[in-house]
């Protein structure tokens, strides 16, 4: 199997030829994290309980919208007693998007029957290809699409590369 560099340059010789960059769509997923629940501060007194608040003009589902301790310093003259919540594992979500000449495909987040954010596994993957991919792709005038994607386990599974092999031939880097 050809290197990595060995494969763009034989690509980037090709195009020079045929330019099939611009018919050339990359896709891939990243794993985000996001705050879903109230950020809560208060001032208070050791014998006091934390009062629980919004922080105003935040929504409910701001990425990294937690404060990190080792970036936040707060002056006072008097120990102002501030708490901060934060929640041990903060909820995560996958989405997927492709790129290519034509624009962005997606984004399309990775959730359960139940609604719930869910990781990529190759079932998943395979399904996200069927039923959002691939009739994505139908509706953009689109001839001989190659199609590229990372070694990512889920990408790789046999029953993926035969599922892309079907749609993209041996259009497939």
């Amino acid at each position: 199997m050809m290197d990595r560099i060995s494969i763009c340059e034989a690509l980037a010789k090709r195009n020079e030829i045929d330019p099939f960059l611009k018919r050339m769509v990359t896709g891939d997923e990243k794993w985000v994290t996001y705050d879903s629940s109230v950020r809560k501060r208060s001032w208070s007194k050791r014998s006091e309980a934390a009062e629980t608040m919004a922080k105003p003009g935040l929504t409910s589902r701001k990425l990294n919208g937690y404060v990190n301790k080792q970036n936040c310093r707060i002056w006072s003259e008097a120990n102002p007693q501030v708490y901060v919540e934060t929640p041990l594992h903060p909820e995560k979500l996958t989405v997927w998007c492709a790129l290519w000449a034509g624009g962005i495909i997606g984004p399309y987040f990775f959730k359960n029957d139940e609604g719930h954010n869910v990781t990529v596994n190759g079932d998943r993957y395979r399904a996200m290809i069927t039923n959002f991919f691939i009739p994505e792709l139908n509706n953009h005038d689109v001839q001989e699409l190659w199609f590229q994607q990372d070694g990512a386990t889920c990408h790789t599974a046999r029953a993926t590369i035969d599922l892309l092999k079907d749609t993209f031939g041996d259009r497939l880097i």
